[in-house]
């Protein structure tokens, strides 16, 4: 798995001045997850670029990212 990057959250209207940042696919993958753990109880399994979400009840989803170049 690769190494977590340093995340940066700014609002839109926070910062007059835009910071020019690219957004991996993994770091953008560990923001979903982050924000789907608020909202669901599940067991939560990163991989290069994918997410597995695995329910109490059985049901499994994997959520996948990629950059469109």
């Amino acid at each position: 798995m690769k190494e977590r990057s340093n995340h940066l959250f700014i609002k839109e209207m926070e910062c007059e001045d835009k910071l020019q940042f690219k957004v991996d696919e993994l770091s953008l993958l560990l923001d979903v997850k982050v924000l789907l753990k608020d909202y669901y109880t599940a067991t939560f399994t990163e991989s290069e670029n994918a997410l597995r979400i695995n329910f109490d009840n059985g049901q499994t989803f994997e959520i996948s990212v990629n950059e469109v170049k």
